[in-house]
């Protein structure tokens, strides 16, 4: 029997949130100014508010704003009014939105690319790569987000489940980031911080998965998929998104 080589790599996709935009950076500082200007949330540490937030944004974003059921805007006012309920705390609706407001300033405020992720990008450019964004989100948010970063113009298509209908890990949407440029599923990689979404998700659609564990916690394993935890230093990030046989540069 004769073994077929593997096909050369052609493409590399990205997550979007917490593998090249530090979302939970953001995040965290977004709910200090939260709890700085609302003392009722005095009693209450900024890990505890900050991990309720994170995990209400995740019910919420894919619950409701991904369904199409709210718009984001509707969507920040819902998390607030829920985060408060669980902690035992009364908001109305008025005062729901005017502290998601406080909220979203002061997380655009410190908006960042997770460190190393810019000199990547232009890293694999260089090789002649075709950069790819697969996000679960609307196509006005993430490209606020890549522009606001200045890294819009080293990434050849944005795919995002709002306007293609399906979210992450539906293999179908990775199958249109394959349309977009134009090779099969072996000449591919996907990086994402997501196991379900990311790595599971495209090893479904046949593509080699590389998982961005960047907040530490138990390893997992399945065949066909690298770990990588950081960006830096950028010849190890490459190396590993690369794969064997190809250089680094």
């Amino acid at each position: 029997m004769t073994l077929r080589a593997p096909l050369p790599l052609r493409s590399v996709l990205f997550d979007m949130d917490n593998t090249l935009y530090d979302h939970r950076y953001a995040l965290r500082h977004a709910v200090a100014e939260l709890r700085r200007a609302d003392p009722r949330l005095s009693p209450f540490s900024l890990a505890e508010i900050a991990r309720r937030d994170e995990d209400i944004l995740q019910e919420v974003h894919r619950g409701m704003v991904l369904a199409g059921t709210v718009s984001v805007d509707e969507g920040r006012a819902i998390r607030l009014q829920r985060l408060y309920s669980g902690l035992g705390l009364r908001v109305t609706e008025d005062e729901a939105q005017n502290l998601a407001l406080v909220r979203r300033q002061a997380y655009l405020e410190h908006q960042r690319a997770v460190p190393g992720a810019s000199a990547l990008l232009r890293a694999l450019r260089s090789q002649g790569l075709w950069i790819g964004i697969v996000s679960n989100h609307v196509a006005r948010e993430q490209e606020r987000k890549l522009r606001s970063l200045r890294l819009r113009d080293l990434v050849d298509a944005l795919i995002v489940s709002g306007e293609v209908g399906v979210n992450k890990p539906d293999p179908r949407i990775f199958r249109v980031a394959l349309s977009h440029a134009g090779v099969p599923p072996g000449s591919a990689v996907m990086v994402g911080d997501s196991w379900e979404d990311d790595v599971l998700g495209a090893r479904a659609a046949g593509i080699r998965a590389v998982w961005f564990h960047r907040g530490g916690g138990p390893a997992r394993r399945a065949e066909g998929v690298s770990e990588l935890r950081s960006f830096r230093p950028r010849h190890q990030a490459l190396a590993t998104i690369l794969g064997p046989g190809r250089k680094t540069g």
